[in-house]
């Protein structure tokens, strides 16, 4: 954890990145003081609290909606009996399709993605582990120049594997208690980046043409207002800056196995499960990415094509220059309802050598994802010169 005094010497070289996200005076320097930093021109000030400047107030958290827990234990109960005898037969069906039998210790993959992924929040889940498998490959071999400003960067777990080596200068974090939480439990938080903030995407304490690369690991879903969120990323990134963000593909919902299975018989009901799953507001966190106006909770916001993604960028000069689509989406949807509708610790070890599997056949390229059949997508934009 820095201190206040090593996060002011750490400000003394940034703060030229920064404006007052008040008055957004650019001939108006900020001023370092012991405890905050003060605007010159409205004299507005921001604490510095455990070595983490705030420039906005942590968000109020939303309560769930009221259920019984007699509720919640039925739910779970129906969720073991019918999810656990499910996904036995799939993986049992998987290691016949697939040639490996994944119930069995002896595997030449080892876990090596639960080596390279060693933190309980992606491990334990095995959507998370599938995802960001692939999403560190992308990040880790992206060709960045700095200064680099990420957005969302939360705990750091995935920064901290992404960028090993590199360096990001500034994390603005609106939910800054990721932050305080991982540097409770320990965690190294400044391991590549630089200075971590509180702040808002929709009003960045930053000056235009700040950075050379703004990056988003999976935020662009929660937003409720993407348009505003463009509008200032595209105000502090520079002429020829990029924009480098992972999210939701605009097909994930139509990947979810059940979905596609109601497909075949009833198209209508198809549709009415896809928008229940999509928009239910569930206490327990059983359906998620979903949609709602919530942004604590929305997981499914800004589902756009490529050609949709293109068109938004271009309202604020940003070109769209890379398009990734990765990860299966029936996949990665499965994996999702095996975590919320039947999640067993004794099979979470076959499950682990599964996703090992599948992640080591989508690098090496024998697995076709196009934007349909994609669950997450990868996208570069460029600024206009």
């Amino acid at each position: 954890m820095n201190t206040n005094q090593e996060v002011k010497k750490i400000l003394v070289d940034k703060i030229k990145f920064f404006e007052c996200p008040v008055c957004h005076d650019p001939n108006q320097d900020l001023i370092i003081c012991d405890e905050y930093l003060k605007c010159n021109a409205c004299n507005e000030s921001f604490p510095i609290i455990s070595g983490i400047p705030h420039f906005s107030k942590q968000p109020d958290n939303i309560q769930k909606g009221d259920s019984s827990l007699a509720v919640y234990y039925i739910a779970k109960l129906m969720r073991i009996a019918i999810g656990w005898p499910l996904w036995f037969l799939y993986i049992l069906t998987m290691s016949i399709k697939e040639k490996r039998n994944f119930f069995s210790a002896n595997q030449k993959y080892n876990h090596y993605v639960l080596s390279w992924l060693n933190y309980d929040w992606v491990s334990n889940v095995p959507y998370n582990l599938y995802l960001k498998s692939m999403e560190v490959n992308l990040f880790s071999n992206l060709a960045i120049k700095g200064p680099i400003l990420e957005i969302g960067g939360g705990g750091g777990d995935t920064s901290r594997l992404s960028f090993a080596g590199r360096r990001i200068d500034i994390d603005c974090e609106y939910y800054v208690s990721n932050i305080y939480n991982q540097m409770n439990n320990g965690a190294n938080v400044y391991e590549c980046t630089d200075l971590h903030i509180a702040g808002s995407v929709y009003n960045l304490p930053h000056r235009d043409n700040s950075f050379n690369t703004v990056v988003m690991v999976h935020i662009i879903d929660h937003l409720t207002d993407i348009d505003s969120a463009l509008k200032e990323i595209a105000r502090v990134l520079r002429p020829g800056g990029e924009l480098v963000f992972s999210t939701y593909s605009s097909h994930i919902f139509d990947n979810m196995p059940i979905y596609k299975l109601l497909e075949k018989f009833n198209k209508n009901a198809a549709i009415k499960y896809r928008n229940w799953k999509c928009y239910r507001h569930y206490r327990f966190k059983g359906f998620a990415p979903y949609i709602n106006s919530s942004p604590d909770d929305a997981t499914g916001q800004n589902l756009f094509t490529s050609t949709e993604w293109n068109v938004k960028g271009n309202h604020y000069n940003l070109n769209l220059i890379s398009h990734v689509p990765f990860n299966s989406g029936i996949i990665f949807m499965s994996l999702m309802d095996y975590f919320h509708i039947g999640y067993s610790k004794y099979l979470k070890s076959p499950v682990q050598r599964l996703i090992s599997h599948l992640v080591d056949k989508e690098l090496s390229g024998n697995v076709v994802i196009d934007e349909n059949s994609a669950a997450n997508i990868f996208l570069i934009f460029r600024k206009a010169a």
